[in-house]
């Protein structure tokens, strides 16, 4: 094995080293590669204590230390840089100048542990997940940490205690109870990879591994990998992975800590030819005859049914024996794919059904809002039934609901019916090895539902999916914002006014939004946003039909505004006039960052304008929060825009975010709610009764400076959904007080 290893370490010494060259947004491949590289020339220069891979290592690590970051916007790039750097520092540390010391402490302080804490201490996304990105942040900074502990105790210190404290919301459910894995094979191995840097650091360093290795199912982890890997040595790629299995040295580092030379006597079974230098580190000899011979004993057949995954085979030792992989699952797990009750086939060392695994993540929305448009990732791409040419839901899970091993038969059983709850009452698929010769697929299907409603069930049945009514309701509280805050007494009269009032908002907002949908359905048909346009698979109504329903939402609305005052139906009219070209894909003038922007500004303050209307004549009080709101409406597009980036860039729109760069756009909207907040304080002051009024001002200036530097980390990349929901819950707060205020001041006179 060192022989081997020696020769590849002899071929890199004459190849260049790294560079900081991206590949879409991610370093990943580089971070990776600076790892291999250095872990290996270093491994050999202590051993062999030839200057030639020293020197080598050095330049490959001096080069990474030159590097301008390790690319903080994918967190993974700085975490396995660091884990690369790391391990070179302590492993040449006795042989390093102290100049080169100097300057990959540096690295690795200012380049990995120093992003790392602002993470950990602004509670970024990675440091609470529960998928692969927890072991390998938390892992390879601890590594970093340790390594240079011994000159900068306090920061290593914090890193370590930061990554315990992070890692085992991870810990707790990655490999319970049984070991295996939602993310797939693929991803076992690298979360598996970086359990080992992090836990066999802490025990090299400090002596300890923290309570690490009680985490539920991380002892039994390797038999997941044990039976995901067929006797062809293929592996059941679902998910986001690939057929081949890849290294998993960890197996070996599994074996010696649990005790179970089985995982080291598989590993090498594959890894022969290809070792790498982790293999040399944890190869342990005398007990692998041992585990060759428990290894030949397994069970034939497995389930594990944390993740309702099962494995079945014909034998262990012969590589043509009949293999087959099933999946329940859950299509919410992280890199999941559409495909529950997906199944692979192997027999005389071929694969014949096969999973087509992941794809490009660089394609536009891949972990976004067009997942579910690429083959290989919705349902038709998977050895799955599929129910009307749709995909499964996106929500479901599928358990086993039965599994059964014996000499000659084994079988499985997944409960597909919440995949297709729209289409059936019951799907079932079980999977069969009869004779361990022959295999099964049965499906049984109960109650399908054929055929779709017509006539006025058609119509509620659209009306009750096809509009988005949260949306709706959000954009309701801008007109009744005004409205209310017009309002000049609590009298029958007024209230009535003020019912109808908002009876006609619904009404017209969801006409909004339904028109807006139909027409951005033609330009990306799968954005799952878009209620209306999935609506029409699930009813009689053709999208003619919906045109004219619509249009009949919107005529309503009209002469309902009408009744209540023709300078409000002037208004309405007027923001339809330009919500018409500016949803139509035909005018694409939601490509014109400028015109977008001044569309989304004054359809909010018209709306308030209208509500104001319907009891007062426009006033300067009024203009005030007309402009409030306008503000508000223009900060969110912001947000929006760069929650969209992806599916926009993959159509051709040149939004905000995109002609200006996400960074740009998260600031200007931030400004825009710092200035709506500020305006309020002014205006509410000068124009409107009350000084509890003012307060709410106060109040609402404070948040959008708290929330603008809590936020001050923000990098285009990072997700930004939980601001998005953040920022409604705020408004929504503050028009509640509002509305609570107005009322009060309504009641006391």
């Amino acid at each position: 094995m060192y022989a081997s290893l020696r020769v590849a370490a002899d071929g890199l010494i004459d190849l260049p080293p790294s560079q900081r060259v991206l590949r879409g947004p991610r370093l990943l491949h580089v971070s990776r590669e600076v790892l291999a590289r250095v872990t290996l020339l270093a491994a050999v220069h202590r051993i062999s204590a030839e200057e030639k891979y020293l020197r080598r290592a050095v330049a490959e690590m001096e080069a990474a230390a030159a590097f301008t970051d390790w690319n903080p916007s994918h967190f993974l790039d700085v975490a396995e840089m660091t884990c690369a750097m790391g391990i070179g520092y302590d492993w040449l540390h006795h042989r390093l100048t102290d100049v080169q010391k100097r300057a990959f402490r540096a690295a690795i302080v200012d380049k990995g542990l120093k992003p790392g804490l602002a993470v950990y201490e602004a509670k970024g996304w990675w440091t609470r997940t529960t998928n692969n990105w927890s072991q390998v942040c938390n892992g390879g900074l601890t590594v970093g940490a340790l390594a240079i502990a011994e000159d900068d105790p306090k920061l290593a210190g914090r890193i370590v205690s930061f990554a315990r404290a992070s890692v085992q919301k991870a810990m707790d459910v990655a490999f319970a109870p049984d070991g295996g894995n939602a993310e797939g094979p693929g991803y076992w191995s690298y979360a598996t990879r970086y359990i080992m840097f992090h836990i066999g650091s802490l025990q090299s360093a400090l002596g300890t591994d923290m309570d690490l290795l009680k985490s539920s199912g991380l002892a039994d982890a390797g038999n997941f990998r044990m039976h995901a890997v067929s006797p062809a040595g293929l592996v059941f790629n679902y998910a986001d992975g690939g057929m081949w299995p890849g290294e998993a040295s960890q197996m070996l580092w599994l074996a010696r800590v649990f005790g179970r030379p089985q995982y080291a006597a598989h590993e090498l079974s594959l890894s022969a030819r290809r070792p790498d230098i982790w293999h040399l580190l944890w190869h342990d000899p005398a007990s692998l005859a041992r585990g060759e011979r428990v290894l030949a004993a397994l069970p034939l057949d497995a389930a594990f049914f944390g993740v309702d995954v099962a494995f079945m085979r014909s034998g262990w030792a012969d590589p043509k024996a009949l293999y087959v992989g099933f999946k329940g699952g859950d299509n919410t797990a992280s890199h999941a794919h559409l495909d529950l009750g997906t199944f692979v086939l192997d027999r005389g060392g071929v694969r014949f059904a096969l999973d087509l695994g992941r794809d490009d993540y660089n394609l536009p929305g891949y972990f976004g809002n067009q997942r579910w448009t690429y083959y290989r990732l919705r349902t038709e791409g998977q050895n799955t039934l599929t129910l009307d040419g749709e995909n499964q839901a996106a929500d479901a899970a599928a358990p086993l609901v039965a599994f059964h091993s014996a000499p000659d038969r084994a079988h499985a059983v997944a409960d597909l019916t919440a995949a297709w709850k729209d289409h059936a009452k019951r799907v079932q698929r079980g999977v069969a090895m009869i004779g361990r010769k022959h295999v099964v697929v049965q499906d049984e299907l109960e109650e399908a539902l054929h055929g779709k409603p017509s006539g006025l069930s058609a119509k509620l049945g659209f009306l009750s999916y096809g509009v988005r009514y949260r949306d709706v309701a959000l954009a309701s509280s801008y007109p009744l914002f005004g409205a209310v805050l017009a309002l000049p007494d609590l009298g029958w009269s007024s209230l009535l006014r003020l019912s109808f009032f908002i009876l006609l908002n619904l009404l017209f907002i969801a006409h909004i939004f339904i028109y807006n949908d139909l027409c951005d359905a033609r330009i990306n048909p799968e954005e799952p946003k878009l209620r209306a346009r999935h609506a029409l698979k699930g009813t009689a109504l053709s999208e003619r039909e919906v045109q004219v329903l619509n249009a009949a939402l919107l005529a309503v609305a009209l002469l309902g505004y009408l009744l209540l005052s023709v300078w409000l139906a002037a208004l309405v009219a007027l923001i339809e006039a330009i919500s018409y070209p500016y949803s139509h894909p035909r005018f694409k003038l939601k490509g014109v960052p400028g015109l977008s922007l001044s569309i989304h500004f004054f359809d909010g303050a018209l709306y308030v304008l209208g509500g104001w209307l319907v009891f007062q004549e426009v006033s300067v009080a009024g203009v005030f929060l007309a402009v409030f709101v306008g503000l508000v409406m223009l900060a969110g597009h912001f947000f929006n825009e760069i929650d969209d980036f992806d599916q926009d860039t993959a159509v051709g729109i040149r939004t905000n975010a995109i002609a200006f760069g996400r960074d740009r756009t998260f600031w200007a909207g931030m400004i825009g709610f710092m200035a709506g907040g500020g305006l309020f304080f002014i205006g509410s002051w000068l124009w409107l009764p009350g000084r509890a009024y003012v307060v709410l001002g106060a109040l609402l200036m404070t948040v959008w400076a708290v929330a603008a530097w809590r936020m001050r980390g923000w990098k285009a990349g990072d997700p930004i959904k939980n601001f998005r929901t953040f920022y409604r819950v705020v408004f929504a707060l503050f028009t509640l007080a509002l509305f609570s205020v107005k009322f009060m001041v309504l009641v006391a006179a």
